[in-house]
């Protein structure tokens, strides 16, 4: 008899999610980050036309994502060092990819330039802080997971 895969359903939880930076040729955990926030913007064109007796139409023409993230620095992570290690280079050098894995096991992946925003200080009373803001480059590639109604997949082009 075939072993069943329980599919999933209902919410999650943020912590669920891994979140993953690209380091060289592997993908590496982030350690002690709190926040990652995934934005994905849709450029909308309106207008209004004189057949539609002026009501306005509208039709999404470009699409772009961005991430920001936050959390504590913490020596010695792979991912956390990896990130801090771009605070002070510039260019290309800034080019990596990230990688998110959703509780049903859905991926989005995509280039971006990771840009390092607070590194390591703060006030007095807190715990050295790591923060980023990721910008998209180019076309994302979404997998659904397996035995879900989300169709279609597409391949990210290797860095550059």
């Amino acid at each position: 008899m075939a072993e069943e895969t329980k599919k999933f359903v209902g919410v999650f939880s943020t912590s669920e999610v891994k979140v993953e930076i690209k380091t060289d040729a592997n993908y590496a955990e982030i350690a002690d980050f709190e926040t990652a926030k995934l934005s994905i913007d849709t450029n909308v064109e309106t207008w209004y036309s004189i057949k539609d007796d002026g009501w306005q139409n509208a039709l999404a023409t470009a699409k772009a994502f961005s991430m920001s993230m936050e959390g504590k620095r913490s020596i010695g992570d792979p991912g956390n060092d990896y990130i801090a290690g771009l605070a002070f280079k510039n260019g290309r050098d800034l080019n990596t990819s990230v990688k998110l894995t959703f509780p049903d096991n859905s991926t989005f992946e995509g280039n971006v330039v990771c840009a390092v925003n607070n590194f390591g200080v703060d006030s007095a009373t807190t715990v050295g802080p790591l923060a980023a803001a990721l910008t998209g480059r180019g076309k994302p590639k979404f997998t659904p997971a397996i035995g879900t109604a989300s169709e279609g997949s597409e391949e990210i082009p290797a860095e550059q």
